[in-house]
């Protein structure tokens, strides 16, 4: 199992108090991926929220970006999305 940041599509419901309610609303935000294959084929889980730049040291929150950087080279995903079910062999 590896992991990495994607970029996800979010698509809200505008809440009824909002001028624009029943709208939908479409965001993205960066999300930590796990895999349950090498090739990143088979999305097993994902952050529940976006992903935050925070450290106490700037060369952590450099390396962060870095990392995310590279998810606008892959597709978009879209949040909400079915997960691959890993199934396990233990106490078989």
């Amino acid at each position: 199992m590896h992991w990495n940041y994607r970029i996800m599509r979010h698509e809200d419901v505008i809440p009824e108090w909002e001028s624009h309610a029943g709208k939908t609303e479409m965001w993205y935000g960066i999300h930590e991926v796990y895999y349950a294959s090498e090739d990143d084929s088979k999305v097993m889980s994902y952050s529940a929220n976006a992903m935050a730049l925070v450290s106490d040291k700037i060369e952590n929150v450099k390396d962060l970006l870095q990392k995310m950087l590279v998810a606008f080279d892959k597709p978009i995903l879209e949040y909400g999305m079915k997960c691959f079910e890993v199934k396990s062999n233990e106490g078989e």
